[in-house]
């Protein structure tokens, strides 16, 4: 079965609309516009080392908002990444494409 972008984002989307009839308030759902979120260009998101196919699937993506004081969990201490956030500016050393042994994480 080949990527298809927009079959990927139907899957992520239908998961976190699910997620806001069970425990998520609605408002925690960010759904970008139809060209994608403009903030995460390919020079925001450079930074990850992604392919141009994920920068673009990311771009697209719907994102539970993380600017809360408490993240939203979307399972078992699972937190969603919003690309859009705070956190990304503020941490994109965590989201670097480089293995977290190199970055003294374990």
């Amino acid at each position: 079965m080949a990527y298809s972008r927009d079959e990927t984002i139907a899957a992520i989307t239908s998961f976190y609309r699910f997620l806001t009839k069970v425990h998520l308030p609605d408002s925690a759902l960010k759904i970008p516009s139809e060209g994608g979120w403009p903030e995460l260009t390919d020079e925001y998101l450079s930074f990850m080392g992604k392919t141009p196919t994920v920068t673009d699937l990311i771009r697209h993506m719907p994102f539970i908002d993380s600017n809360q004081e408490k993240p939203y969990m979307i399972h078992y201490r699972t937190v969603a990444v919003d690309f859009t956030g705070d956190s990304i500016r503020n941490s994109p050393h965590r989201y670097t494409a480089e293995p977290q042994e190199e970055r003294g994480i374990t």
